[in-house]
């Protein structure tokens, strides 16, 4: 969980060397939207340097990593009605959604200084040519140890200066645990699991998400607070739990993809009810 926790980060000196915003201050003072993002960022790095090697403002690893858009602006596909039964969120059919879906493609796709492009490519973030990078805090780890300039690691952007607060999610590789109805000894099988979790809340967290990453990886004070923040605003969507069985994510991201003129609202009225039909039986499975 505490590797997996998904960030946008910030090439420091780049960003000073373009005159930009403090971007720690755009966070604290809940500007950091996709309109600051695209202002700051698109058009800011772009072309061949010195060596050969392609600078970007922009890069994503992989598409996705359209999903940290998707929920830092505050959406989700799963939500609960007033009797907490599990139904498709009302934003997939709002307008507010086809707006932002719009504007995440001009990013994507309007833009040849936004790329897909590892981290740890020849032109990726961690060889100095990138703005920005929507990645991961396991990133910091595994490629920004030995880099030469300084970094920020940063909220996905909010929808507008109006959202609430800042979302956050994981990637896909954080284990869950359930008990199946048909277990021999659930009380037990639950006893078990509690344990676990306890122990590894108390003793194992601790020490991985302070000493090693707080203290180790992220270097200074801005960063430790930033990591703090996305702790703390980290959400969860049965929507993207079962997101295999569901299939609206693949959608989501074919839709984002799409070359030519298209709108979220059609492929929502095309898979919606296929949708809620598959929800119902994830819901029934469940018991």
């Amino acid at each position: 969980l505490v590797r997996n926790v998904q960030a946008v980060i910030c090439n420091l000196d780049l960003a000073e060397n373009h005159n930009l915003p403090n971007v720690y201050d755009l966070v604290d003072k809940h500007e950091w939207t996709m309109d600051k993002f695209m202002e700051i960022a698109v058009g800011t790095i772009q072309g061949i340097n010195a060596d050969g090697s392609t600078a970007y403002s922009i890069t994503f690893p992989n598409n996705v990593a359209y999903d940290n858009l998707f929920y830092g602006a505050g959406f989700r596909f799963v939500d609960h009605d007033a009797d907490g039964k599990l139904i498709m969120s009302e934003d997939l059919a709002g307008e507010r959604l086809e707006t932002w879906f719009q504007t995440c493609r001009g990013l994507l796709f309007d833009n040849a200084d936004v790329e897909l492009l590892a981290i740890n490519g020849a032109n990726g973030f961690a060889s100095g040519n990138v703005l920005f990078h929507c990645g991961q805090i396991a990133d910091v780890q595994n490629n920004l140890q030995e880099v030469n300039f300084d970094f920020a690691v940063l909220p996905y952007p909010m929808y507008d200066k109006d959202q609430e607060d800042y979302y956050t999610i994981t990637s896909y590789w954080v284990s869950m645990y359930s008990i199946p109805t048909n277990a021999p000894d659930p009380t037990m099988s639950a006893a078990v699991l509690e344990c676990l979790s306890s122990y590894g809340y108390r003793y194992l967290t601790p020490v991985m998400y302070q000493e090693a990453f707080q203290y180790r990886y992220l270097d200074t004070l801005e960063n430790a607070q930033m990591f703090d923040l996305l702790h703390d605003t980290l959400v969860f969507d049965p929507g993207r739990l079962f997101a295999d069985q569901l299939n609206c994510f693949a959608a989501f991201r074919q839709a984002a993809q799409e070359t030519g003129s298209t709108s979220w609202s059609s492929y929502y009225a095309t898979n919606g009810k296929l949708w809620s039909r598959s929800l119902g039986k994830i819901i029934e499975t469940l018991g």
